[in-house]
């Protein structure tokens, strides 16, 4: 459930579902370009074995992979709302960054578990749709198991990607609300 249940697959996942028809093409190309860039740099440390391995999972690799990545995708949703696209993308994909920024933020005091963190956050994405939300929240709830099971988080790092994922969720849903007022 880790795989299936990573970022790279429930964020697109969530733009298929949550994207209205006039901006969906877009908002699922920018959910697979930012998935690819974060895979396309995993890949390269990997391979230049310059990372143990592509997960990133050594905390000194996780720590250079979401200071890039956090940062990238604040950039990318700047340039992204300049460029004129439908206001929920750019948010979205600047709610991710600030996500990952808070992990790296808390990397000294907890390891915020970012796969609980999007999987939440997709399922509040999805809303009002409430069949994909449902859906959704019981794979953040067997993502969060799995994340225990495999040893890689504490019950408090899950709890904490959840409230990040969360906030963020809420953080969309009040500002795509204000921005259509």
């Amino acid at each position: 459930m880790s795989i299936a249940g990573h970022p790279v697959v429930l964020m697109p996942a969530a733009a298929v579902i949550a994207s209205p028809e006039k901006i969906g093409l877009a908002a699922i190309a920018v959910s697979l370009a930012c998935a690819s860039a974060v895979l396309g740099y995993s890949f390269y440390k990997a391979n230049r074995a310059d990372w143990v391995h592509i997960d990133a999972s050594v905390p000194t690799e996780r720590a250079q992979l979401n200071s890039r990545v956090g940062v990238g995708l604040v950039l990318a949703a700047g340039a992204l709302w300049l460029s004129g696209l439908h206001s929920g993308i750019p948010l979205v994909v600047g709610l991710s960054g600030l996500i990952i920024g808070a992990g790296h933020a808390l990397r000294r005091v907890a390891k915020l578990s970012l796969h609980v963190a999007f999987a939440v956050f997709a399922a509040f994405l999805v809303w009002p749709n409430l069949v994909s939300a449902v859906a959704l929240t019981l794979a953040a709830v067997v993502v969060a198991w799995s994340r225990i099971a495999l040893r890689r988080h504490v019950p408090a790092d899950i709890i904490l990607g959840a409230l990040a994922g969360a906030s963020a969720g809420l953080a969309f849903h009040a500002s795509m609300a204000r921005l259509a007022a």
